[in-house]
Formats: C-alpha cells, sequence, structure tokens
C-alpha cells in the first residue's frame, strides 16, 4: 500500500459512489433527524407540558423530567445487555413501541403516575434507537462507507 501514489488514491476514491447516493441513505438520514427531533422535544418541553396540560406542580415536573433523561441512561445501559441476545433491529423496535406507549401513557387521562410511567417509558424506549441505529449502519451500507455515513448520521441528528 505504501507504493501507491498519492494520485492513484485520490482517483480510486473518485471512481466510489458517493455515500449519500446509497440506497436507504437518505431515509436513514431522515430517521436520525426524527429520533433526535423526539429526544429533544421530550426533553425540553415535557415539563412544560405536565405544567400546564396535567396541572403537575413545577418542581414535580421538573423531577419527572430529569426521570425522562433517568429512563434513557438506564436503557442505554440495558441495551448494552440485550444486544448480546438480541438484533439491533429488533431493540429498535422495541424502543420504538416502548417509546409509543410511554407517549400513550402520557397522553392519555390518567393519574399523575400515569404521566410519570409515560415519561420514564418514553426515555426506555428512545434509548436503544440511536446507538443501534448507528450499529447497523455497517450491515445496511457497507462497511467501506460505514465511517463517512455514520459522521453524516450524526451531523444530521
Amino acid at each position: 500500500m505504501a507504493d501507491r501514489s498519492a494520485r492513484e488514491i485520490a482517483s480510486t476514491e473518485e471512481d466510489a459512489v458517493h455515500p449519500i447516493r446509497l440506497k436507504g441513505v437518505k431515509m436513514s438520514l431522515l430517521a436520525f433527524m426524527l429520533y433526535c427531533g423526539a429526544e429533544a422535544m421530550v426533553g425540553l418541553w415535557g415539563a412544560c407540558f405536565l405544567v400546564s396540560e396535567r396541572s403537575v406542580a413545577p418542581d414535580t415536573a421538573v423531577l419527572w423530567a430529569g426521570l425522562y433523561f433517568g429512563g434513557i441512561t438506564a436503557g442505554r445501559f440495558m441495551t448494552g445487555f440485550a444486544t448480546l441476545k438480541m438484533s439491533n433491529r429488533t431493540l429498535i423496535l422495541i424502543g420504538q413501541l416502548t417509546a409509543i406507549a410511554g407517549g400513550a401513557l402520557l397522553l392519555l387521562p390518567l393519574p399523575d403516575t400515569g404521566s410519570l410511567n409515560g415519561m420514564i417509558l418514553i426515555g426506555l424506549g428512545l434509548a436503544p434507537i440511536y446507538p443501534d441505529l448507528l450499529h447497523e449502519t455497517p450491515a445496511r451500507f457497507g462497511e467501506r462507507n460505514s465511517a463517512r455515513l455514520m459522521g453524516y448520521q450524526m451531523a444530521t441528528a
């Protein structure tokens, strides 16, 4: 490899298909954008929603929003162990379903404990999505493209 000139390396890189043109990449980037939007929305507006719509005391609402982030942290920890037994796609699906269930608990007219459990479940559900989407990149788009695509995914997120 040391014998190859810089011109040969550059022409090889130019001949390669740009990773953004690969099938499914644009949808992958959209998934990262939507995921991070959902995570930020719940984190930034969750406490405000609890105060204005559920009449939760502000100090309690902030605590519950903190438990949402605790759910993400605990979920990522648990996901690390779950990856030994389950595929990335399975964990992403379970995470999506858990986050939807948490959102339903948050939106339904339930007692305050329903809203609290909803916030925690949303955090637990969102936890595996980002890391598993990243981890799935080489399998979906190839090892050759994965480093560049992961950079695009993180930038989009």
